[in-house]
């Protein structure tokens, strides 16, 4: 007996080509919220490639480097 393999779906969107940010979202001494280390401040924050890499400190979790599409960073101050 041979299985059938699902048709793809041909009405999904293509991918859409990344967009670099033009100006960085967060800015050093900023307080932000993560929803897993909790409360931080912004250490550094830098482009790149068509994201942006927030350096944040933790006061339980030390320095974490996050890309700001993923983390879900809210903005505290």
């Amino acid at each position: 007996m041979t299985s059938r393999l699902p048709q793809p779906n041909s009405t999904a969107e293509p991918p859409r080509p990344a967009v670099r940010p033009s100006e960085p979202q967060f800015r050093t001494g900023q307080k932000v919220r993560h929803a897993k280390f909790g409360d931080g401040v912004v250490i550094e924050s830098k482009l790149t490639g068509a994201d942006e890499e927030v350096a944040v400190a933790f006061a339980d979790y030390g320095i974490k480097k996050l890309a700001a599409s993923m983390a879900k960073l809210e903005v505290l101050s």
